[in-house]
């Protein structure tokens, strides 16, 4: 699974190309950097995905520094992805974030643990803008909770993904994960690399 973490290859990107660019070589268009050059393995896991939620294996993205191969988190210094770093998961369903959306408008605020509290209000202040749902927060009350918990679980089973954190983040459409990462980018990049991007696309 060893790759080159090419990060100045990542900055270069980063200053002389569109952040459209940026996040379709570095996050929408490649192997992640979890999988090293197991391309058959990438493939079957986002098959495996697809099949176990019913959504399409093209809507199942990895994002963040299993992606890249390096944290992009400005406190994270650059930091490489390792056998402790989380995972984190972009999936696409326009059906599952209605579903989740009506959800989440439909529980009792004031009998919801404080837990779930916490997470409706972060999605009602912030995540609903983007078109993002954090199920990883949530899927505890979600109807479709023990589909995907069934897949969280088979999915540990596998060796790229024993012993770590996964994060799932359900988003309504293709749009709405490019801008997100796009804003991402636009926020954390420049101070964390130390150049600006070529232009700014929101």
């Amino acid at each position: 699974m060893e790759r080159d973490l090419h990060i100045d290859e990542f900055k270069k990107d980063f200053e002389e190309n569109s952040l459209e660019y940026v996040s379709s070589k570095w996050i929408f268009e490649r192997v992640p950097y979890l999988f090293g050059d197991d391309y058959s393995s990438f493939i079957n896991t986002k098959l495996f995905i697809s099949k176990s939620l019913g959504v399409d294996s093209c809507s199942i993205f990895f994002v963040g520094s299993s992606s890249v191969g390096f944290s992009l988190n400005p406190f994270k210094n650059l930091k490489p992805f390792d056998e402790y770093s989380d995972i984190d998961i972009a999936i696409i369903s326009h059906y599952y974030f209605d579903v989740a959306w009506r959800t989440i408008q439909d529980i009792d605020f004031t009998k919801a643990s404080t837990q779930i509290q916490t997470a409706i209000k972060e999605h009602r202040d912030r995540l609903i803008y983007w078109e993002i749902i954090a199920l990883d927060k949530i899927l505890g009350v979600m109807p479709f909770a023990k589909i995907w918990m069934g897949m969280l679980e088979s999915l540990k089973e596998q060796p790229f993904f024993s012993n770590r954190k996964i994060s799932y983040r359900l988003y309504r459409n293709h749009e709405a994960l490019r801008r997100y990462q796009i804003n991402n980018f636009q926020k954390a990049l420049p101070q964390l690399l130390g150049v600006e991007p070529l232009s700014i696309t929101l």
